[in-house]
């Protein structure tokens, strides 16, 4: 596979991922709780990890916050 590549499972079958042509530009959402969100600021760098690479730590830099509270199970979030 190629960056830009699409990958289907045949010929014929829907499209089922588009490879990144730019990793640089992706963007992770996430949920922050309300008593840990006064630690962030905008160009802070962070760190994730995801399941399908558990040894792996990816960077990014915190570019916006958006202050939109989200009620689940009577907590705040």
């Amino acid at each position: 596979m190629n960056i830009g590549e699409t990958v289907a499972a045949s010929l014929s079958s829907p499209v089922l991922n588009t490879i990144a042509n730019d990793m640089s530009k992706m963007q992770v959402l996430t949920t922050v709780d309300e008593s840990d969100i006064e630690m962030i600021s905008i160009g802070e760098t962070s760190s994730f990890r995801v399941e399908a690479h558990p040894d792996r730590k990816f960077s990014g830099i915190v570019s916006q916050i958006r202050l939109a509270s989200v009620s689940s199970q009577n907590m705040i979030n």
